[in-house]
């Protein structure tokens, strides 16, 4: 409704305004505790304590989500205020999704603990494949994510492992 309303007084003149709309930003500082951590974070944290605690993936493993870095996104945040106005919304995330199973198995492999995920298909995963249209984005503001998949898992899990070992 905010995005109709926002649009309305672009209209009319009113206002400039720039909508963006973000896909799955994971990084750091992000939550990590087990009862409100995301997807990634979530998996970053199991690898990092494994063994003291299991790397248990939620479902199957093969829904996917398309994943964007934070740095990515105060990258889109800066374009956005200069080339975005009035453009309508813009969706921000890459062109195409992961599977949560690739994430998992890339920090099983950041970790270097040889940990290999277990999946619980009694649990939730959601919508197959989640994945937006990044045209727009690239068209209007000149923006695609620069941040590769495995360097953004890289630097989260470095930055909850250290979380972990500081006692944070």
């Amino acid at each position: 409704m905010g995005e109709y309303e926002l649009g309305l007084a672009s209209a009319a003149g009113l206002i400039s305004s720039t909508i963006l709309r973000f896909h799955n930003v994971y990084g750091f500082p992000t939550e990590f505790a087990s009862d409100r951590a995301q997807v990634i974070p979530s998996l970053a944290r199991k690898a990092a304590r494994h063994p003291d605690e299991d790397f248990v993936v939620w479902g199957s493993g093969k829904q996917r989500r398309s994943f964007v870095f934070v740095e990515d996104v105060v990258d889109a945040l800066v374009l956005g205020l200069d080339r975005g106005k009035n453009a309508g919304p813009i969706q921000i995330g890459p062109a195409e999704s992961s599977s949560v199973s690739e994430i998992a198995l890339l920090l099983a492999e950041i970790s270097g603990k040889g940990v290999a995920p277990t999946f619980d298909e009694s649990k939730p995963e959601g919508d197959r494949d989640r994945v937006g249209s990044s045209a727009l984005a690239k068209q209007v503001l000149g923006w695609t994510p620069s941040t590769s998949l495995r360097d953004g898992l890289e630097k989260t899990y470095a930055w909850v492992s250290d979380q972990i070992v500081s006692g944070r």
